[in-house]
């Protein structure tokens, strides 16, 4: 069974050297999204969302692993994003006002058109509690996932 690094195959991207800001191209990527509002430390979204995200992202793992293709790789660190509708006003003391977008890199095998619901009724099935993450249209065109109750 192949084994892939993709940390290691994109070390500009996940390793970069400290104290030196390089400016990096970006080649297209697939991701699962999460997105909410608020501050991550005080309610009950945060968590939950994170948990659902990588759910899914370990079911699209082993679906490929023990599919046809037989390949096997680690999943990615979580990554997010942070902002605020008036940037001018961004603060690390108003975190109540903050949007947010948690992200998980997938594999360029690991399409999420692929699995239009694959993994997700399980996520559902193991943790009742979070929204159930379904396939959408996002960034660049890329497919993402996005909550049933028709958040972004």
């Amino acid at each position: 069974m192949k084994k892939i690094d993709y940390k290691k195959e994109l070390k500009e991207l996940y390793g970069p050297k400290a104290g030196k800001p390089a400016e990096v191209e970006l080649p297209a990527m697939n991701f699962l999204m999460v997105d909410g509002r608020g501050d991550p430390n005080a309610g009950d979204q945060f968590g939950p969302a994170v948990e659902a995200l990588y759910a899914l992202s370990y079911a699209l793992k082993f679906m490929i692993k023990k599919g046809e293709q037989q390949l096997d790789y680690g999943v990615m660190p979580l990554e997010g994003l942070w902002w605020a509708d008036d940037m001018s006003k961004f603060s690390v003391d108003d975190k109540a006002s903050w949007k947010r977008r948690e992200t998980d890199r997938q594999t360029p095998r690991n399409l999420p058109q692929r699995y239009p619901e694959g993994g997700a009724g399980e996520v559902e099935d193991r943790h009742p509690a979070t929204v159930c993450l379904t396939p959408r249209t996002g960034h660049n065109d890329t497919n993402t996932y996005s909550r049933k109750d028709g958040a972004p």
